[in-house]
């Protein structure tokens, strides 16, 4: 299950990479608030803003082991599947029930190589 989970965030996150490009800064990812806090530096937020080009998508995955399955969904720096706590990933059970995993106040961003 933790595999599964493991290899559909990858997946998720690889094409949020590549779809990100290299945009600009807006208002979307400003609501992300990155874990370092008020010690952020330049980098950690122009590597945040390489995603605003797609902050406003819901990105999802689906996830199935054995006679459990889940749909993963994913927004950058916002509400996924329209939670109200603050859910960046939100995991949806076959029932239909939402399960916030993941939010967007407890930030990480970094650049890879180009």
């Amino acid at each position: 299950m933790i595999r599964s989970l493991l290899l559909a965030g990858c997946s998720a996150l690889t094409l949020l990479l590549v779809l990100a490009g290299q945009g600009q800064a807006d208002d979307i990812t400003k609501n992300c608030r990155l874990t370092a806090g008020e010690s952020q530096t330049a980098s950690e937020r122009k590597a945040l803003s390489l995603l605003e080009p797609i902050a406003d998508m819901t990105f999802s995955a689906p996830s199935q082991q054995g006679t459990d399955s889940y749909t993963y969904y994913f927004r950058v720096c916002g509400d996924a599947r329209n939670s109200s706590r603050g859910g960046g990933v939100v995991q949806v059970d076959k029932d239909g029930k939402n399960t916030v995993i993941g939010q967007y106040s407890s930030t990480q961003a970094f650049r890879g190589s180009e």
